[in-house]
C-alpha cells in the first residue's frame, strides 16, 4: 500500500513538470503572428520581392549596428532614441538666414536636351555638374576659376532618372545612377579619370534613382532610395556595402528622397509623402532614425527638394513653393523650424529639381529650362 502511494505522488509530480515545461515554452515563444518582426506588421515585407535581403537587417560593421562598440547611423538602426541618448544637440538653433543670389548666368548648351534635374558636388576648387539627357545618357559640366568647361559625356550604360554624385574628402567622385534594368550602377572618378561603371550589389531593385552623401572620412558613403512606397537606406563602411533596409518613420512616400549629411554622424533624408506631396524631413541622429517632420513652404509635387549644407552650419533646401515658383528654405543643421522664400530671379521657366552645391563658403545653383538649358547662380 505504501508503495503504491510512492508510485502516484512520484506520477503526479512528473505530470506536473510536463505541464509547467509546456507552459513555459508557450509563454516564451508564442505564435508566428505574435513574434516581433512577424505577421502583416513585418517592416520591409512589402519590398522583400525585390530587396530579399533588406528586409530590416544589418550586416555587421556595414551598418555599424553589431556588439564592435562603434555606434554610428546605417541600415537596421531603431527607429526610436535609446534611454541615454540625449536630443540633438542644435535642436532650437536659430533658424538660419536666407542667402542672397547673384544675377542667373547661362552654361553652355549640352550637346543634347536635359531632363529631370541637376546635381553637384565640388572638389579641389572644382565644380561637376551631372544630368542626364533625354536619351538616358549621363553627362556632366565642370565650373572653375575660368569658368564653365566643355560638356562631357559617361559611357558605358543607360540610365533612369538623376544620377547621384558624392564628393570625397580625398578628391574623389563617387558617382550612383540606376540602371534601365532598375538596378544600381556606381564609378568613380579620380586622377582625372573615371573607372568603369560597375553594379552596387546585382539583386535589389529600386523604385527611384538614389541620393548618396559621405561623412569627412573616407570610408563612410549613406544611400537613399524609395523601394515600393518606402524610404530604404544602405551604406559603406570600411570597404564593404550593407543590404538594404527600410526606413519606417519616414511612412508611404513618393517620388525620390534626396540626403545631406551633417556634423558628428547626421544625416537628413528628404522625402514627398505619398498622401499629400508634403516635404518631409527625415533625421538620423546617434544611432536613430527620428519620425518625419514637414517641411513648410516647400511642395513636392513639382519633384524632391534637394539639400546643401552650408558652410555656416545652415542647412538649406530647394524645391517648388507652394504658389510654384523655386523656393528656399533655411534652417540650422539642428534646428526645427525653417525660414523659407522665393529664389530671386528664378522665374517660372526654371524646372525642378535644382541643384545645390557647397562651393567653398558659398553655396551654387543649378537649375533648368523647360526646353533643357542650364542656367547657373551663385551667393553673394
Amino acid at each position: 500500500m505504501v508503495l503504491r502511494r510512492r508510485r502516484l505522488v512520484v506520477a503526479a509530480v512528473a505530470a506536473l513538470v510536463v505541464a509547467g515545461a509546456v507552459g513555459a515554452y508557450a509563454a516564451l515563444s508564442g505564435g508566428d503572428e505574435d513574434r516581433p518582426g512577424k505577421g502583416a506588421g513585418r517592416p520591409g515585407s512589402d519590398a522583400a520581392s525585390s530587396a530579399p535581403e533588406a528586409a530590416g537587417r544589418t550586416h555587421g560593421a556595414a551598418g555599424r549596428n553589431d556588439d564592435s562598440g562603434q555606434g554610428g547611423r546605417g541600415p537596421g538602426l531603431p527607429t526610436a532614441p535609446s534611454a541615454d541618448e540625449a536630443a540633438d544637440p542644435d535642436a532650437g538653433a536659430e533658424t538660419a538666414a536666407l542667402p542672397a543670389w547673384s544675377s542667373w548666368q547661362t552654361v553652355p548648351p549640352p550637346p543634347a536636351p536635359l531632363a529631370g534635374g541637376v546635381r553637384a558636388v565640388q572638389v579641389d576648387g572644382v565644380t561637376f555638374a551631372f544630368a542626364t539627357d533625354r536619351d538616358g545618357a549621363v553627362r556632366y559640366v565642370t565650373r572653375g576659376g575660368a569658368g564653365f568647361g566643355p560638356w562631357q559625356l559617361l559611357t558605358g550604360i543607360h540610365v533612369s532618372g538623376d544620377p547621384a554624385p558624392v564628393a570625397m574628402p580625398d578628391g574623389r567622385i563617387v558617382l550612383f545612377a540606376l540602371g534601365t534594368d532598375r538596378l544600381l550602377y556606381q564609378r568613380t572618378y579620380a586622377g582625372g579619370g573615371w573607372s568603369q561603371w560597375g553594379q552596387l550589389d546585382g539583386r535589389t531593385k529600386l523604385d527611384s534613382p538614389p541620393a548618396a552623401a559621405a561623412d569627412d572620412s573616407n570610408d563612410r558613403i549613406d544611400l537613399v532610395a524609395r523601394i515600393g512606397t518606402d524610404l530604404a537606406t544602405a551604406s559603406y563602411v570600411h570597404r564593404t556595402w550593407s543590404a538594404w533596409a527600410t526606413v519606417p518613420t519616414a511612412g508611404r512616400i513618393s517620388g525620390a528622397p534626396s540626403l545631406a549629411a551633417g556634423r558628428s554622424g547626421r544625416l537628413d533624408a528628404f522625402v514627398v509623402r505619398a498622401a499629400d506631396s508634403a516635404v518631409l524631413r527625415v533625421t538620423a541622429l546617434r544611432g536613430a532614425w527620428h519620425p518625419a517632420e514637414p517641411v513648410p513652404g516647400l511642395s513636392g509635387d513639382g519633384g524632391r527638394a534637394e539639400p546643401a549644407a552650408g558652410a555656416d552650419g545652415g542647412l538649406y533646401l530647394f524645391g517648388r513653393g507652394a504658389s510654384g515658383g523655386l523656393t528656399q528654405a533655411a534652417s540650422h543643421s539642428g534646428g526645427r523650424s525653417w525660414r523659407t522664400g522665393a529664389v530671386p530671379g528664378s522665374g517660372a521657366n526654371l524646372r525642378y529639381p535644382p541643384g545645390p552645391v557647397a562651393e567653398g563658403r558659398r553655396l551654387g545653383l543649378f537649375a533648368r529650362t523647360e526646353d533643357g538649358a542650364l542656367h547657373y547662380t551663385r551667393t553673394v
